[in-house]
């Protein structure tokens, strides 16, 4: 394994210009520039540039086009994958999908850092962190995933949300941080108490959502008052802060 390669996968700081990485990066974009192109009705096409692309893939998986990442072999997805329009993964560090994932449209999800010290920053020098999703995960469109974090099984992720830290099995998280809101039950078919009259959907458009009620998506207008940590990467206390001689940032 190349030394930049090593450096980037085991979360050291490293630089992200460095030759092998830009011509790795330019194979991946052509790739995913043939996978974007292809008729959409060719699933079976899709599905080998995507099995060339990707690190592991099931047996049954679909991705609605345009797909985005970096390197792609850095992402393991399992059995029965879904992902709607625009996913984004920048697959800097590994990013680990259990069985049976669906992913709504305009998902991000990140494993790249950068320094808050802008001179430092402005040499190209980065770090990543791993993320991981359990089986049986749910994660509503527009929800971004920052570096460092673990969903465990059986969760939801309701649309909109940013999750900055770890979220355990069977629950349900929402807002901005990404907060707790429900344990999930067997049989939940929606989160009851989840909803609030607040709520910004025309009553006439609940229950037309391709993936169930509106309500299970997480649209509503509940607000934390919490503050967040400024860094997404200090949100969940990791990444290497001391090798740049800044100090963590803290919640």
């Amino acid at each position: 394994m190349e030394e930049i390669w090593r450096k980037m996968l085991g979360g050291e700081l490293y630089d992200a210009t460095h030759p092998l990485l830009i011509e790795r990066l330019r194979r991946t974009r052509d790739l995913l520039w043939e996978f974007n192109a292809v008729r959409p009705s060719d699933e079976e096409r899709m599905r080998d540039i995507l099995r060339n692309l990707l690190g592991h893939t099931g047996r049954h998986f679909h991705f609605n086009q345009p797909f985005r990442c970096d390197y792609g072999e850095n992402i393991r997805i399992g059995e029965n994958f879904f992902a709607n329009f625009n996913l984004t993964i920048l697959d800097e560090a590994p990013v680990t999908i259990g069985d049976n994932v669906f992913i709504g449209p305009n998902v991000s999800i990140y494993t790249a850092c950068h320094p808050l010290d802008a001179p430092t920053r402005n040499k190209a020098i980065e770090w990543a962190e791993p993320v991981t999703i359990g089986n049986n995960v749910w994660i509503g469109g527009s929800v971004t995933i920052v570096p460092g974090v673990t969903i465990g099984d059986d969760c939801v992720i309701a649309a909109g949300s940013v999750v900055t830290k770890d979220v355990e099995p069977g629950t349900l998280v929402a807002g901005n941080p990404a907060r707790f809101k429900k344990r999930l039950t067997p049989g939940d078919t929606e989160p009851r108490g989840f909803a609030t009259p607040q709520c910004a959907v025309p009553d006439e458009w609940h229950g037309r959502c391709d993936f169930g009620p509106l309500e299970q998506l997480g649209l509503d207008t509940i607000e934390d008052d919490d503050e967040a940590c400024g860094f997404p990467g200090g949100a969940h206390g990791s990444g290497p802060y001391e090798q740049l001689g800044l100090d963590s940032c803290a919640d």
